[in-house]
């Protein structure tokens, strides 16, 4: 175990964000200053511009669902913020003390999730003009004994070596995110996003993934859902800035899954804050679905909890203005004893509802594998 997640976990406040490719990986301990709830990003920018060190956090998934906590949209100022790629000495290995195995007492499903997406699905059938909405659910699992934070922390980089790590803590709780979707990077005047929609297991070898992967690259429904989610970016982005993409999507593969993919590029056309971008993407299609206004009148009605963090833009904003967002999927909120795992399927009008739940389940994989870590400890 790595020296920084012992004392990731024993802090009141911390926070760690890696990119995909780990050229970025910071830490940071402690808080400085925080701001809780959803605030206009105008003031939340200039809030960032005081600050001496970056700010993190993340956006309530839906600004008019007021919820306690982090869950209600949160960010801070650490006190210390360390890079990792520089910092060497964070890397270290340390003693760690031995791990007590949880025991699952209790896990709390969605089991009427299909009959309730029901109506959803006819109406989408009936009005062509409901083009797609992703519909989530959570998952709660209950143990014995509180879930070891710094053990979940080494199982993340170990099995995740290539999605998108976001762990913030708050107090007791902790909200944990290996996603493979980034919503907006920006440095200067060049940003970059992605479309990240249409998805399916891995194969068992390499020749079963390949044959997987072109089974996903010509289903109909996958790249409908995938086209309808780049055609959003695009539209959303070209008042405001010179945009390349590819014309057809490429795979992004994931240790349990494989998405269809395409990198959008972008450079502004005048100076935009980074939380600008972001209020202007958020939701994506990929999280939300279009039309937006009544995807988002969906998932109030029909999900079973607000998301919160689930689904959200989390990441980090520089004082210089760079800074990158990512999506909260193949994500989780730890408190003491608890986990509650959250994944969502894109529907179409087209869709099989059971295949779509299945296809949730696949999507928790990533988390519950972080979780089994510790209950296989001896």
């Amino acid at each position: 175990m790595q020296k920084w997640m012992t004392e990731f976990s024993e802090n009141e406040h911390a926070v760690y964000f890696a990119s995909a490719d780990k050229a970025t990986r910071l830490v940071g301990f402690g808080c400085q200053t925080e701001i809780s709830g959803w605030t206009d990003q105008r003031d939340l920018n200039a809030w960032v511009q005081q600050q001496r060190t970056a700010v993190f956090g993340g956006f309530n998934f839906d600004a008019d669902q007021e919820l306690p906590g982090i869950m209600g949209g949160y960010f801070f100022t650490p006190n210390q913020v360390i890079d990792l790629n520089e910092a060497s000495d964070w890397g270290t290995t340390v003693v760690s003390t031995p791990k007590h195995a949880l025991q699952l007492l209790t896990e709390t499903n969605e089991v009427d999730w299909t009959t309730r997406m029901q109506p959803v699905l006819e109406t989408m059938q009936t009005d062509c003009t409901k083009q797609k909405v992703v519909l989530g659910m959570q998952t709660t699992l209950d143990f014995d004994a509180s879930i070891d934070i710094a053990q979940l922390l080494e199982s993340l980089v170990a099995q995740q070596p290539n999605s998108y790590h976001f762990v913030m803590k708050s107090g007791e709780i902790i909200f944990v995110s290996a996603t493979p979707e980034r919503i907006v990077k920006l440095a200067g005047n060049q940003f970059e996003t992605a479309a990240v929609a249409g998805s399916i297991r891995r194969g068992d070898d390499e020749q079963a993934d390949t044959v997987l992967a072109d089974a996903l690259w010509h289903d109909q429904k996958n790249r409908e859902e995938h086209q309808i989610v780049v055609n959003m970016l695009v539209k959303q982005l070209a008042d405001i800035s010179k945009l390349t993409y590819a014309e057809t999507p490429q795979m992004l593969k994931t240790p349990q899954i494989q998405h269809l993919y395409t990198p959008i590029q972008g450079q502004l056309n005048a100076e935009t804050p980074l939380f600008a971008l972001v209020e202007r993407l958020h939701p994506t299609p990929a999280l939300g679905g279009w039309p937006r206004e009544w995807a988002k009148k969906v998932i109030e009605d029909y999900e079973r909890a607000p998301r919160g963090l689930f689904a959200a833009p989390l990441g980090y904003y520089s004082p210089n203005g760079m800074g990158e967002f990512i999506v909260g999927i193949r994500s989780m909120l730890v408190e003491a004893n608890q986990a509650r795992l959250f994944a969502g399927a894109g529907v179409l009008a087209e869709s099989d509802l059971a295949q779509e739940a299945q296809e949730i389940q696949l999507k928790m994989t990533p988390m519950r594998e972080l979780l089994e870590d510790q209950i296989d400890a001896k």
